[in-house]
């Protein structure tokens, strides 16, 4: 994850997940929800939600999706500390 901020919202943002498809894959709808909105819990709860749009796991690897939404949003709020 890279992020960058101005006034306390997130001004550029860049999410890469590895783990949990056959290549690592940019989470592109988090990204485009987070990007210009205030770094709050809000902000990172929608983005973590939109981790898993158009997701389409395979029966025995679904768990991930959970999983990848819970990374999303904790790393959204640890990068935010930072700023």
């Amino acid at each position: 994850m890279s992020a960058t901020f101005e006034a306390g919202r997130f001004a550029r943002l860049r999410i890469v997940a590895g783990g949990v498809a056959s290549v690592p894959i940019r989470l592109a709808a988090s990204e485009a929800v987070a990007l210009g909105q205030p770094a709050v819990a809000v902000t990172f709860a929608a983005a973590a939600a939109a981790a898993t749009d158009g997701a389409n796991p395979l029966a025995q690897s679904a768990y991930k999706l959970n999983l990848l939404q819970g990374l999303a949003g904790g790393l959204l709020e640890a990068v935010s500390r930072t700023e």
